[in-house]
């Protein structure tokens, strides 16, 4: 039962990602949290990443932006080092709480204003590119140190990027970034939480085919969808999972 209902979980989270680019682990990671625990959950869901990414990644190519990718990166991995030792450090109720108000912060933003007016509109850096890259090193660093704590490394990094960017380079550099983390977290769980990863693995072929179906047919609709109806939606599908893992289990 907890199998059918994580593939279930992964389907919808991997759609979503098929869609924007992002909020896969917004949607997954607290409902796997309640039925796994805070590690495992975040293990799963990055390996999923790790695998939609790669799916995702070929019809990104044309807007790959090395510098900026690197500039947000090398923050993120060093954000992750230390979100990962906070995860083992917190008790597990508590950092399921903390996933949970930062889950619904982002699902009520989402409600009200699901298409941000005079939101950045660039396909590339601009022709000064300090500011932007600078602002990219500190979303780097913080949505890292969420992905190690919350397995949730898209708000601060969202947030900038959707500040700056077009939607079509936005969920390029999206889908980028964040495959980047999963490998980079992926390293981290191996060294710090084997247990989990194996554990995660395991259950990882039983997803599988949940991924693939939700990955294509979010990047199928993709193009087609309303954005502001789909963010909504988004929003209230991530307020339900906040709710959820407020709840005691």
């Amino acid at each position: 039962m907890e199998l059918a209902a994580a593939a279930v979980v992964v389907f919808i989270s991997q759609f979503v990602k098929g869609v924007t680019g992002f909020g896969s682990a917004l949607v997954a990671v607290p409902i796997l949290a309640w039925l796994y625990g805070p590690v495992e959950a975040i293990a799963l869901q990055t390996l999923c990443d790790l695998l939609a990414g790669g799916l995702l990644l070929r019809s990104t190519l044309s807007l790959l932006r090395p510098l900026l990718l690197t500039i947000a990166f090398v923050p993120l991995v060093a954000g992750q080092w230390v979100g990962t030792d906070l995860l083992v450090l917190v008790p597990p109720e508590y950092a399921a709480r903390a996933m949970a108000v930062v889950v619904g912060l982002f699902a009520i933003d989402l409600l009200i204003k699901p298409v941000r007016q005079g939101r950045g509109e660039l396909e590339d850096l601009p022709e000064k590119p300090a500011a932007a890259l600078a602002w990219g090193a500190v979303a780097g660093g913080l949505g890292g140190l969420a992905h190690g704590m919350i397995g949730a490394p898209g708000p601060p990094i969202v947030i900038y990027a959707r500040a700056l960017f077009s939607d079509r380079f936005f969920r390029s550099f999206a889908i980028q970034i964040f495959l980047l983390a999963g490998f980079s977290l992926i390293a981290t769980l191996a060294l710090k939480q084997p247990d989990s990863l194996f554990a995660a693995s395991v259950r990882l072929p039983w997803v599988v085919p949940g991924l693939v179906a939700g990955s294509a047919a979010g990047a199928w609709l993709a193009p087609r969808v309303p954005r502001a109806a789909f963010s909504r939606s988004v929003g209230a599908i991530l307020l339900t999972t906040a709710v959820m893992l407020a709840w005691p289990r």
